[in-house]
């Protein structure tokens, strides 16, 4: 998200607040000033980079021994590993300078919604299914965002949310609405154990507690824990059968 001069007032520590909708994981939003400096700090580094590349080659050739000629090739390709990323921040940083929002993918645009909401630094946000129509891969981008806003931030975080993964991924608390009025209120576990009910008023449980929970109808014996509501805790309930008895 690009914030003009004039919000810069609001913005001042946003830095440490959101993900910048285009650098996936640079987790900042950037003013206009920010991605004018990175430009020109980058364009020095990668020309600093490029004139000693250019002496390496010119000692390679002159260069008599093979291992004169080994040592200044491989200091050329270590130079040029240095210059490749450089290039590509460049382009992200100029790219998103010249961006218009109506170029925006889905995801990119709920970020940068959250971002006008974070810039005024709330101790609550309110995400009302947030990652509702988006790819695995932009739909973990949000919920990952939502994550680190509470834990890293302490922004308390209410997620309306109907998918029952998103919660046992994400809440500490949930609670339950039914036609208006609260149905049930707990921790994830607590009420996802009442699968019964929430299926009665248009819900579920998550995919693992249903899948864990045929297995310990279909194999009583087998000591199964079907308190598993996440792909996580499904993994270590697998790995806990397969070496029952072991340290895994």
């Amino acid at each position: 998200m690009l914030i003009s001069p004039e919000m810069r007032h609001a913005a001042k520590d946003i830095k440490q607040y959101v993900a910048d909708y285009h650098f996936l994981t640079d987790n900042q939003i950037h003013t206009t000033d920010d991605l004018t400096t990175t430009i020109e700090e980058t364009q020095m580094k990668i020309a600093e980079l490029e004139e000693k590349r250019s002496k390496a080659d010119n000692k390679k050739r002159r260069a008599i021994t093979p291992e004169d000629k080994e040592k200044y090739k491989a200091l050329r390709k270590e130079i040029t590993q240095e210059i490749t990323p450089l290039r590509k921040k460049l382009k992200q940083a100029e790219d998103i300078l010249e961006k218009s929002i109506y170029d925006l993918s889905g995801g990119q645009k709920r970020r940068v919604a959250i971002a006008g909401i974070i810039v005024m630094n709330p101790q609550i946000l309110v995400l009302d299914e947030p990652a509702a129509g988006l790819d695995p891969a932009g739909r973990e981008d949000i919920l990952g965002f939502a994550r680190k806003l509470r834990d890293e931030n302490g922004i308390t975080v209410i997620l309306v949310s109907h998918s029952m993964e998103d919660i046992a991924k994400l809440a500490d608390k949930v609670i339950v609405m039914n036609d208006g009025k609260i149905e049930m209120v707990g921790k994830p576990k607590e009420v996802f154990r009442n699968g019964k009910r929430l299926n009665e008023i248009g819900l579920s449980v998550p995919q693992m507690s249903s899948v864990f929970n045929k297995i310990g109808e279909i194999l009583p014996d087998l000591g199964i824990n079907t308190d598993v509501f996440t792909v996580e805790e499904a993994t270590e309930e697998v790995l806990r059968l397969l070496y029952k008895g072991e340290t895994v």
